[in-house]
């Protein structure tokens, strides 16, 4: 992404958070592009088996026809190998056509979270969790469980009830999670994500 800062100050004057910058002059055509999905990594300490990260929602996001902010991980195997999952959770807003850039993806009109599904390859819907508020901090974790699959959890920041969603492996053989990346989908215009609070769990313990 073209910026990448912190600390930096979030529309609810929140401090200490993390602006990811998404510029419209880095578009690269032709579309769709691998190139418009931009964003960082950040290597895990080994053993790490969840994730959780909080992003402001803006209320601009849920008119807008785009994915608009992405957590992401790395599965990888005991010898530290990735077998192919790319546990996902990024919020959607109504998407009803293609606007050029990253993968197209429709959602029949409906914004919110959705979390991706590599066992049929698609964007699966997770919703919006209670209490939900645009113009507000939402808490995305995404926990690796072995031999079975995935858990993605989305709850608004200060409210004890989520909702989840379960998914499978392509690759059972994947036990931890290596990185998280933080994206962000450029359509040829500019825009900010703000992140904060990064946990990850590894061995029982937590880690911040």
């Amino acid at each position: 992404p073209c910026g990448f800062v912190s600390p930096a100050i979030a529309p609810d004057h929140s401090v200490y958070t993390l602006q990811e910058s998404i510029c419209a002059s880095d578009w690269q055509t032709p579309t769709p592009s691998f190139y418009n999905t931009q964003g960082r990594k950040y290597d895990l300490v080994a053993n790490t088996y969840s994730a959780t990260i909080s992003v402001y929602v803006p209320k601009i996001w849920g008119t807008t026809n785009a994915r608009m902010a992405g957590f992401w991980a790395t599965a990888v195997n005991s010898s530290n190998v990735a077998g192919g999952d790319f546990p996902i959770i990024e919020f959607q807003g109504p998407i009803t056509s293609d606007a050029g850039g990253p993968g197209y993806d429709p959602n029949g009109d409906v914004a919110g979270f959705y979390g991706w599904d590599s066992t049929v390859g698609a964007f699966t819907l997770i919703g919006l969790p209670p209490g939900f508020k645009y113009n507000s901090w939402v808490e995305l974790t995404m926990t690796l469980m072995p031999g079975k699959g995935f858990m993605y959890t989305v709850t608004s920041v200060n409210h004890k009830k989520g909702v989840s969603l379960k998914t499978g492996f392509n690759d059972p053989t994947e036990t931890t999670l290596g990185n998280v990346i933080l994206q962000g989908y450029n359509y040829h215009t500019s825009y900010s994500i703000y992140w904060n609070d990064l946990n990850f769990s590894f061995n029982s313990l937590s880690c911040k």
